[in-house]
């Protein structure tokens, strides 16, 4: 699961249910891996709507660098935009 709260500790909030690894905040978006879907990648709105799988490929682990995720599964490195779209392998 996700929380946010105040720098002061203070308005602990739930943003998701989800068993989350791999947590990465851009502006207004959690990204994650969902260590209850195989380590598949998700999104979240930071108030906890939207919540979007991205792709049902294992992330074991990821970076963002703009609009681009690069992740590892258990072979290969990947990217994908930070919609979901243009998954590719990388060489």
């Amino acid at each position: 699961m996700v929380y946010k709260m105040k720098t002061d500790g203070s308005q602990r909030t739930k943003i998701n249910d989800d068993w989350s690894g791999f947590v990465t905040v851009v502006g207004d978006w959690v990204y994650y891996a969902n260590w209850d879907e195989d380590f598949a990648l998700y999104k979240i709105k930071t108030d906890g709507s939207q919540r979007t799988k991205l792709c049902n490929d294992s992330a074991q682990g990821f970076c963002i660098e703009g609009d681009w995720i690069y992740f590892e599964n258990q072979t290969s490195l990947y990217k994908i935009k930070t919609d979901g779209s243009q998954q590719t392998r990388e060489q």
